[in-house]
């Protein structure tokens, strides 16, 4: 199989859950081309179904610098962010993934997340400032 094969593969067997199965399809496909950003994707894709959301960051964090031009990975990563509740951290991703002028559905994604974290759809805010101790 050719590694779109795999990948298409991936995301067939993730659809089921089948999620060990997928898992070594996007990993077959990686290692027949690291310089694809889609199966290092599916990749984070398992694992964020997993709820292994640490290593679907590490993993899409790797794949960064090999491909930081990659809107799609950028957006991905904010997600994993995002469910994290790692508001600033899901800003800084998306502002990258935007600056990349990479992938017009990136984009839109980009632009769907920041909107729904502007208007406070995700039910996300920064983390509050930690009370000052009060003196006796």
């Amino acid at each position: 199989m050719s590694p779109r094969e795999l990948c298409e593969e991936g995301y067939r067997l993730l659809e089921a859950r089948r999620l060990a199965d997928a898992l070594g399809a996007f990993e077959i496909a990686m290692a027949l081309r690291p310089d694809c950003e889609a199966p290092p994707l599916g990749i984070a894709h398992v694992r964020f179904a997993e709820g292994r959301l640490m290593e679907a960051g590490a993993g899409l964090r790797s794949a960064l610098q090999r491909m930081p031009w990659s809107a799609a990975l950028h957006a991905t990563l904010a997600e994993v962010h995002l469910a994290r509740g790692r508001v600033g951290e899901a800003r800084e991703a998306l502002a990258a993934a935007r600056a990349t002028n990479d992938d017009v559905s990136a984009q839109a994604l980009v632009f769907a997340l920041e909107e729904a974290l502007s208007c406070g759809a995700l039910g996300l805010r920064p983390p509050e400032k930690a009370a000052s101790p009060r003196s006796a």
